[in-house]
């Protein structure tokens, strides 16, 4: 009996710092409209603490490609990967995004989506994984991906985890890039405003 207190103890007490740790993200992210790079790798820096995970990474859709914009790797450097690029539904993040589903693999040697291009390209050791569409407004966006769990296997909750933060990554992506396309089409206005006041005389203005 105490054995199984100690262990409802531990469970809710990890599920309490998990809820804790989504509020603390999905605050930081909501607020994030001029330093999203930032904001993006602290974001990640704590899903590496929360989740327990040798490497993630944030991957943004560009053109039918996924790119890296944001990663962390406790055993490479990580400006490796600026030169990479996933085509849609090449290995377990191309099919996530292709799909727009989520995705966990616990062992890579057996499962159909893996692809070795990452690895091989690397020379990082991929065991399971756990990948989450950034969806908005039913477009996908990019995906969330979190590499080998130290402890134990990807699970439901690790999934339910990481799809709350995925979703609070998405809406800030789209804020961000709605507030600088305002910020565009304002100084667009001001040009224009600008040269209609060359032309015409001040009192029509």
């Amino acid at each position: 009996l105490a054995i199984e207190k100690n262990r409802l103890v531990s469970s809710m007490t990890k599920r309490d710092r998990e809820m804790k740790s989504i509020k603390q993200i999905g605050s930081m992210l909501a607020a994030s409209t001029f330093e999203m790079d930032e904001v993006l790798r602290n974001t990640m820096d704590m899903i590496q603490t929360l989740m327990n995970v040798e490497a993630g990474s944030l991957l943004l859709l560009e053109d039918d490609e996924l790119r890296f914009k944001v990663a962390f790797n406790s055993r490479m450097p990580v400006n490796i990967l600026e030169t990479l690029r996933i085509r849609l539904g090449q290995g377990i993040a191309g099919y996530c995004a292709a799909c727009g589903e989520s995705l966990v693999v616990n062992n890579t040697t057996e499962s159909k989506h893996f692809s070795q291009y990452f690895d091989e390209q690397t020379r990082f050791k991929t065991r399971n994984a756990l990948c989450v569409p950034l969806i908005s407004h039913g477009k996908v966006l990019g995906v969330l991906e979190v590499l080998n769990k130290e402890t134990g296997e990807f699970n439901d909750n690790d999934m339910q985890l990481l799809q709350s933060i995925a979703t609070s990554v998405s809406i800030a992506l789209e804020n961000s890039k709605l507030y600088h396309e305002t910020l565009s089409m304002a100084e667009q206005e001001r040009g224009i405003r600008k040269m209609f006041q060359k032309f015409v005389p001040k009192e029509v203005v």
